[in-house]
């Protein structure tokens, strides 16, 4: 049993803890609880990416040249501290991008069982998360911790937009599951997840989730895998109906418009002018002048 290798039992909680509930507020100057878990987690972390390395684990080395590339580029740009550690509510940084191909090594170091319950903890945190965030559009709380801020759910996330990527993920994972299996529990997972990604108004994740749900038939080649697509298209109406019913026009389908994605696009193509400028060291955050 996990309970015969306390090690394990160790990595499982802080890699589901670090992913679910660390990474997003990681990278900030304030000790936060969050951060404290962050810079406990990284040297582990490493150790364990350093071990991959050593019994020559291809995967493991080039993590490896990424993670010293990160922080060689990061000591070399225009603002080391906040390229190093992030800068309040970024979590683009050295410490977290390190810590989390760390995460990696340290789960792929993991037992079969262990993996397996690594796996499920994640999504059950990640459950607990949206849950959360379908609680806080229900009360709307304007205060604490919890605080409905964006007229969109965050859970624990404190930002809708990463839990939106929690959630997401997990609703990939479910579809995965569902082309290869064809279970019913596993289409429940990918409309319930579906339903939590279309809450948080995140235009990028829901597409990612419709776009995975329409590849599972085409995956599966069987005409029950094509009841994916339905599954996410009622999960999106239900979000809609619910940010209606709270007075809210902030759901995934409400924050599509042309005249915003022309301004998306507009910075993307500030960022790759930056990256062609200085592709290795950058400028640092808010160092470029489109």
């Amino acid at each position: 049993t996990l309970a015969e290798r306390p090690i394990e039992i160790f990595i499982v909680v802080a890699i589901a803890a670090f992913v679910v509930f660390a990474y997003p507020q990681a990278a900030m100057f304030i000790w936060t609880p969050s951060m404290a878990l962050t810079w406990f987690l990284a040297p582990v972390a490493v150790v364990g990416l350093l071990w991959r390395v050593r019994r020559r684990c291809v995967p493991a080395g080039v993590a490896l040249a990424l993670a010293v590339w990160c922080v060689v580029v990061s000591l070399l740009s225009e603002a080391p501290i906040n390229s190093l550690i992030g800068s309040m509510s970024r979590s683009n940084s050295a410490l977290v991008f390190v810590t989390g191909l760390g995460c990696w090594a340290l789960a792929a170091s993991l037992s079969q069982f262990g993996k397996h319950v690594l796996c499920w903890s994640v999504v059950a945190a990640a459950g607990v998360s949206g849950a959360i965030g379908v609680a806080q559009m229900i009360a709307q709380p304007k205060a604490g911790f919890l605080a409905y801020s964006f007229d969109r759910p965050s859970g624990l996330a404190i930002n809708p937009v990463y839990l939106a990527a929690q959630v997401g993920a997990v609703s990939g994972f479910f579809a995965h599951r569902y082309a290869y299996g064809q279970r019913w529990a596993d289409l429940a997972g990918l409309g319930l997840f579906s339903l939590f990604t279309a809450l948080t108004g995140s235009r990028v994740a829901m597409a990612a989730v419709v776009i995975i749900a329409c590849a599972v038939p085409i995956v599966a080649r069987s005409r029950r895998a094509v009841l994916a697509v339905p599954a996410v298209v009622a999960s999106t109406f239900v979000a809609q109906l619910m940010h209606g019913a709270t007075g809210s026009s902030q759901s995934a389908a409400d924050r599509v418009n042309l005249s915003e994605f022309d301004v998306r696009l507009r910075i993307w193509s500030f960022g790759l002018r930056a990256f062609l400028d200085r592709p290795i060291v950058g400028y640092g955050p808010g160092r470029f002048r489109g």
